[in-house]
């Protein structure tokens, strides 16, 4: 009998490594390196396994990407619980969740996210879908050209993070304030 059929079932935890793994090595070595094979591999289970939780590598991709953005989306919504709805508080939440210290697993993963939207035009489509719910549920408070011009700024920063992390260290607690003093009213 083989291992795997010795091996207790655990779904879930099968599940979270295949992501897990997805993620990973579309970080350390691109997109091109995730494959079924490569992902079921590093996850210690059968191609079959893998296929078993999802048809097919876009699927595996769509499921990580989207995991990686749940827990970006609970940050904010964390950043924002208990603050009142008033000007700049989306932006400003988003601010700090982008452009927080990141841990360097925290950063590899996000560098996943970035190989995933800019390797699949229907993640970056589901992307802009996410971010036009922000903006609906935000318009009133966070509408303004100059507060979407600080967003898209810690979208660059942000990324600028995940390529150099020591580039602007020194200087990011200056420029984090910075950004979220231009987000309340004059």
């Amino acid at each position: 009998m083989s291992k795997a059929h010795e091996r207790k079932k655990q779904p879930d935890q099968v599940r979270r490594s295949l992501l897990e793994n997805a993620a990973r090595l579309a970080a350390e070595r691109g997109y091109e390196a995730v494959t079924i094979q490569a992902v079921a591999d590093a996850s210690g289970v059968t191609k079959g396994g893998l296929m078993h939780h999802f048809g097919s590598k876009f699927e595996l991709v769509k499921a990580a990407f989207w995991e990686l953005t749940e827990h970006f989306e609970a940050d904010i919504e964390q950043e924002l619980q208990d603050q009142p709805m008033e000007y700049g508080v989306f932006t400003r939440a988003y601010i700090k969740v982008c452009l927080r210290n990141y841990t360097p697993e925290e950063r590899l993963l996000s560098k996943a996210v970035l190989v995933f939207l800019f390797s699949e035009p229907n993640l970056r489509d589901g992307w802009s879908n996410c971010q036009e719910k922000w903006m609906s549920r935000f318009a009133e408070t966070d509408g303004d050209l100059s507060l979407e011009l600080l967003r898209s700024a810690a979208d660059g920063m942000w990324m600028d993070q995940i390529i150099d992390p020591d580039r602007l260290a020194a200087r990011m607690p200056e420029i984090i304030q910075g950004m979220l003093d231009r987000t309340r009213p004059t």
